[in-house]
């Protein structure tokens, strides 16, 4: 019951109810792979992630191929900055289920941010075409694919398009990342390329990721003068 009670506080994103019920099911001795990923789900909106970590590993532990289980410890890891955890969880994501597409997603993510070029372009290509790939997500993946490669036209219109599906904080923090490379390269002057970053930084603050332009202007201090 009290497991149950704890999924219909995550619906209404009431996330100390949810972790409040998922444990005390949990203290009772239903400790189930279900209760436990509850729990998980509710520490990490809370912004508990090694406590979350640990109780989403013994999910897993429980139900190792439970694809869902591994993908869900794998965005914890990252989060911790565990990327090598994150890595095999999304690998082994997609050996438990090729059809996950979010997996093979956040894999190239992590590929391109070590600089692993080739493997993110074979691990892209397994989705691509998919009518399953989130066109937000796919077009943030690629984005970075083609920055990293110094492909700035093609970086600009994908950032842009994602930013257009969603405006969240990595597309954001995206598009703000390929301004600043166009200003760098001279194919933007820099007062137009700080223009379009401080309207985006803006949003970014809006969206509480002050630590995120903080970073970006430590990096990049003249576009944000």
């Amino acid at each position: 019951m009290y497991a149950d009670i704890a999924q219909a506080r995550v619906r209404l994103q009431d996330w100390p109810g949810a972790a409040a019920a998922a444990k005390t099911a949990i203290d009772m001795g239903g400790d189930t792979p279900y209760a436990l990923s509850t729990y998980s789900q509710a520490l990490e909106a809370q912004k508990l992630l090694p406590e979350a970590k640990e109780v989403m590993s013994r999910a897993v532990s429980r139900e190792p191929k439970n694809a869902r289980y591994r993908y869900r410890l794998g965005r914890i890891a990252l989060q911790l900055n565990d990327r090598q955890t994150a890595m095999q969880e999304f690998q082994r994501t997609i050996e438990l289920d090729p059809q996950f597409v979010e997996a093979p997603l956040s894999l190239a993510s992590i590929q391109i941010d070590e600089d692993l070029i080739p493997e993110a372009k074979e691990t892209l290509a397994s989705v691509e075409g998919s009518p399953a790939a989130p066109t937000g997500i796919l077009n943030n993946v690629k984005a970075k694919l083609a920055l990293a490669e110094g492909d700035l036209v093609n970086a600009q219109t994908l950032a842009e398009a994602a930013l257009h599906e969603q405006r969240d904080a990595q597309n954001l923090s995206l598009c703000i990342r390929v301004a600043i490379a166009r200003g760098d390269a001279r194919s933007l002057s820099v007062g137009q390329a700080s223009a379009q970053v401080k309207l985006w930084a803006k949003e970014l603050d809006a969206l509480g990721e002050l630590g995120s332009i903080l970073d970006l202007s430590r990096r990049s201090p003249k576009y944000f003068d």
